[in-house]
Parts: C-alpha cells; structure tokens; sequence
C-alpha cells in the first residue's frame, strides 16, 4: 500500500477530520482514506441522491406540495 502526504493542510480542516474520525471511531487516516474511497465511487455529474434532485428540481412547479 503506498502512503500520502498533505502538505499545508491547514489546521481547521485537519482538527474537523479529527473529529469526524473520532465520531466514526476510526483513526484520521482511516477516516481519511473514507472520504477518499466515497468521493472516488461515486459516477460524475450524478448527484449523491438522484431522487432527492429530481424533487427539489420539480418542486417549484407544484410537484410533491
């Protein structure tokens, strides 16, 4: 398995990915290579939830009031 460095992560965001990896009960770098792995399996230009998109797209018009 090969290792990744971040450099100039700024601290914000790495004490944010620390407390989501606590939350998860994983370490950083296992919450890390999580956030990685999901953003990378999803197909692009497809919204996470295309249900969800296709309510809030038609809302407006009436749909689902």
């Amino acid at each position: 398995m090969t290792g990744i460095t971040i450099p100039n992560l700024e601290e914000a965001v790495e004490a944010r990915l620390r407390i989501r990896a606590a939350a998860h009960g994983r370490t950083i770098e296992e919450e890390a290579l999580d956030i990685l792995r999901n953003a990378l399996n999803r197909e692009p230009g497809l919204p996470a939830n295309l249900a969800a998109s296709i309510r809030a797209r038609f809302a407006p018009l009436g749909a689902w009031n």
